[in-house]
């Protein structure tokens, strides 16, 4: 009955354990999750107990020797606190008096499922990764240089660590405000792979071009950010609370209030002006139709394998069926056919049959370093989309 018991809280703390624990206590969640299947590990298969502990020890080892990793929160949950969850296991294993192989398959399972589901995410946001490859100080060194910058241009730049009624976590926030009084705001969710000490003066100086002001993010995990991200519908919950603050703070009008989504962002923004802000403008920018179908783009998987597993691994990013809720006509699509990322005949929402009124803009240009990456100023484009941005925030 015992060994019922465990297996079932495998099974609850692996698959709702970040959202059941309190915040600062949910890092332990996998560490948890694994205790449970250890103990069953540990008590029906020594062998295969001792594999895993190897594996968990090298890990442990390799992060600890290196200066990003050792003192990091992905390396604590992954592998420090796994680790002595195996060794408290040694002891419990022997408290066991007979472990049913369903019992043990169900926690094994529930416990690769929780793995490889980990993983992904860190595929799918690997900004989790580069947070980890250089100090917060450096990072900070880079945002007041580019708060100069911006400050030089006749803005100012304001940040905020915002307490999410929502999510429960910390996250980090940055306006660039005109000196020039404005009731337009921009809200810029950028890709996979944006911290915003890097990309706050790009997007800043956009306003030279878009007469508003912008409001920029990390979330959960990220920079300043408190807690991780598990699923990607953090990501969407982190934007909201965030959007949701500046709207009541600053007495935003939804109709002054723009979202751009780039790559991931594009999904990102689009359920979160769907569901939080109907009446916000929306430009989606070099984006996916769904974060299933950009998948499809990476996965070894067969791609209506990778449709099926994605969602229910990670969740998924639905960007055209939340473009479709949104019923005004503030709204446009960005697009590259030379996408290198995100491949247009696999992903881009341009690809699809789309009602005719659909505002599309296709990007060109010559010596573009990157079609996905580079801002609008490398495009012949540029100035279409900023008259398109200042026509929806005027309207």
């Amino acid at each position: 009955m015992l060994d019922i018991l465990l297996a079932a809280l495998s099974v609850i703390v692996n698959f709702k354990g970040v959202r059941l624990l309190p915040q600062g206590v949910e890092c332990a969640a996998p560490a948890l999750g694994w205790l449970c299947s250890a103990v069953l590990l540990r008590a029906r298969s020594t062998r295969f107990f001792v594999a895993a502990l190897t594996v968990q020890s090298i890990g442990a080892a390799l992060c600890a020797r290196n200066q990003y990793t050792k003192k990091s929160l992905l390396a604590l949950r992954m592998f420090y606190l796994p680790l002595c969850s195996s060794f408290l296991s040694l002891g419990l294993g022997h408290l066991m008096p007979r472990v049913s192989p369903y019992a043990l398959s169900t926690a094994l399972i529930s416990q690769s499922w929780a793995a490889l589901g980990g993983l992904v995410v860190l595929m799918c946001y690997p900004a989790t990764i580069f947070n980890i490859t250089e100090t917060q100080e450096i990072r900070e060194a880079r945002f007041a240089s580019a708060t100069r910058l911006l400050e030089s241009c006749d803005m100012s730049v304001h940040r905020h660590l915002i307490s999410s009624t929502i999510t429960g976590r910390h996250i980090d926030s940055v306006t660039v405000r005109r000196r020039q009084r404005t009731d337009r705001w921009v809200v810029y969710v950028g890709g996979n792979a944006e911290i915003f000490e890097d990309t706050v003066d790009d997007v800043g100086t956009m306003g030279d071009q878009i007469k508003s002001n912008f409001i920029l993010l990390n979330p959960r995990g990220i920079g300043r950010s408190t807690g991780f991200v598990s699923q990607v519908s953090d990501l969407v919950e982190d934007t909201a609370a965030v959007v949701k603050h500046y709207v009541e703070t600053e007495s935003i009008d939804q109709r002054k209030l723009l979202f751009i989504g780039h790559s991931i962002g594009g999904g990102i923004a689009a359920e979160v002006v769907a569901k939080c802000f109907p009446d916000a403008s929306l430009v989606l920018d070099r984006t996916f139709s769904s974060l299933s179908d950009a998948a499809v783009c990476f996965s070894p998987l067969t791609p209506w394998l990778t449709k099926i597993v994605i969602p229910v691994l990670i969740g998924d990013l639905k960007t055209m069926e939340h473009w479709e809720k949104i019923n005004h006509k503030r709204k446009v699509i960005i697009f590259s056919k030379r996408d290198e990322i995100l491949k247009f005949d696999a992903c881009s929402p341009a690809r699809l049959s789309l009602d005719e009124n659909t505002d599309l803009i296709e990007l060109h240009g010559q010596n573009v370093a990157s079609w996905h990456n580079c801002p609008f100023k490398s495009f012949r484009e540029k100035d279409e989309i900023y008259a398109k941005i200042n026509e929806f925030t005027s309207s």
